[in-house]
């Protein structure tokens, strides 16, 4: 079996709101697997990975950013109304810190308030390393939107490009 290391940085929905969000993408994990991935309300109109409800109005259209680095690490950007927040500290908006800040495997990632703050809708998620079940649920989730129109392709074909992305990420 592959080396955990080589396995991708996850996104992990710790509360109801998140999980929510990550229900209706059908996975169970937002993988950190590309060299961007947005959070957000608009995921049509934008392009966010992880989509949330439109009546999550303290969420914004493009909420925060995640975005490989050189050294294989990623970064978090703000672009939103209300903040987000990485374990107490809140991410400078992108127009103050465009290279965002770096995210690591134990950290919370908060959006529209700080982590374990009493708000009627917090939405948590914790970053960790994918296990291989999750990478092929992931993959597996994401084949339907894959395939062509006129092509069938297997969830297993989708595991394994997902697996070569991971794989071209981390060497």
């Amino acid at each position: 079996p592959p080396m955990s290391s080589h396995l991708p940085l996850a996104l992990v929905p710790l509360t109801p709101a998140a999980q929510a969000a990550q229900a209706a993408a059908g996975a169970p994990i937002t993988l950190l697997a590309t060299p961007r991935v947005q959070l957000g309300r608009s995921a049509h109109d934008v392009g966010a990975s992880l989509v949330f409800h439109r009546d999550a109005l303290t969420v914004s259209a493009v909420h925060c950013v995640f975005e490989l680095r050189a050294d294989g690490g990623f970064t978090v950007t703000d672009r939103s109304s209300n903040g987000t927040w990485v374990n107490d500290d809140r991410v400078p908006r992108a127009e103050a810190e465009p290279r965002g800040v770096p995210v690591k495997e134990g950290d919370i990632v908060a959006l529209a308030a700080p982590p374990g703050r009493p708000v009627s809708t917090p939405i948590e998620f914790a970053v960790r390393r994918a296990t291989e079940a999750e990478v092929a649920a992931v993959a597996a989730a994401d084949a339907p939107r894959a395939r062509a129109p006129s092509k069938r392709a297997s969830s297993d074909d989708a595991a394994a490009r997902l697996r070569k992305d991971v794989d071209e990420l981390t060497l």
